[in-house]
């Protein structure tokens, strides 16, 4: 039986959430005029979604998990996430490090300025976006 589908998974779910929403408060806490500044440029109703939603913004349930990757940094982080502690452990038995590489600590161990390292991160989203913009373009140029 996997941590999946433990009796208590949904009350540590609900803990997890409940942490991160009072983390988003105090990190807000007596700072109206940013907050008023991102209601303005984003709207009330959407900051205030994502300042009541716990670790997965993608979800308003709290029995729905997504973003494996929270997951994980909130196990790193808190020590008390099941699901990322799973996550990391299933990872280690397909053989894929979960410490990390040279590359990966030269990246994010900051000793060496950001500009001479090897290799940069780029978020999917930003590639499928420049993908599109690509082929935008090139559709533009071609007439079609």
């Amino acid at each position: 039986q996997t941590s999946f589908e433990d009796e208590g998974m949904q009350a540590q779910l609900d803990e997890m959430h409940a942490a991160h929403r009072a983390l988003k408060r105090r990190l807000v806490a007596g700072r109206d005029s940013e907050l008023a500044e991102a209601r303005a440029r984003l709207g009330g109703k959407v900051v205030d979604l994502n300042l009541e939603r716990g670790l997965d913004l993608g979800s308003t349930s709290n029995s729905r998990i997504r973003c494996l990757h929270a997951q994980v940094a909130d196990y790193l982080v808190r020590g008390s996430n099941d699901i990322g502690k799973q996550v990391l452990e299933e990872l280690e038995e397909r053989g894929v490090s979960t410490t990390g590489c040279t590359a990966c600590s030269e990246y994010c161990g900051m000793t060496a300025p950001i500009e001479s390292v090897d290799w940069k991160f780029e978020s999917r989203k930003y590639i499928v976006k420049r993908s599109v913009r690509r082929q935008i373009s090139r559709e533009k140029d071609t007439g079609r």
